[in-house]
């Protein structure tokens, strides 16, 4: 696996409560969060869970691909977010779908770095920290929100 080190140029390096936290950039992570050797990098395609779970979210979605960018969905809560939730309490009953199963497996998407959180806007981050801290426990909800903290460091 490709290691970054802080000397890296892509590396965001921040400050927070007297803890030193390290961050790649969103871009250094979308190409290095998996094994090259493997040929599986970021961004990932879709699984059939995936699949499921988008549709779960949101069943009136008929296509895969983003209209702003013409790019296919890569991810599961910024499409869900950005492309089919009309305000927060929507975007909240459309988490609210899912299963602890479900927001499990989400998570441990977050952790691997291959659901990205960077484009969703903060108030609907807090609706799936506040359900994963309901559903999961407030450890998950806490490492939910420092991964979303860290992959917006390096926008500013």
């Amino acid at each position: 696996m490709i290691k970054l080190s802080p000397k890296s140029p892509d590396f965001c390096v921040f400050r927070r409560k007297k803890a030193k936290y390290s961050a790649p950039s969103l871009q250094t992570r979308a190409l290095f969060t998996k094994d090259i050797k493997d040929g599986d990098t970021m961004p990932r395609e879709l699984t059939e869970r995936d699949l499921s779970l988008l549709k779960k979210m949101a069943p009136e979605c008929e296509t895969l691909t983003c209209n702003g960018s013409g790019l296919p969905f890569r991810s599961l809560i910024p499409p869900v977010s950005n492309h089919f939730s009309t305000d927060q309490g929507d975007f909240q009953r459309r988490i609210r779908t899912l299963t602890r199963d479900d927001l499990e497996y989400l998570v441990s998407l977050i952790r691997e770095g291959q659901e990205s959180l960077g484009c969703v806007p903060l108030d609907h981050i807090s609706i799936l920290i506040d359900q994963v801290a309901r559903e999961i426990g407030a450890g998950s909800a806490a490492e939910v929100l420092e991964i979303y903290e860290m992959s917006r460091a390096c926008d500013e």
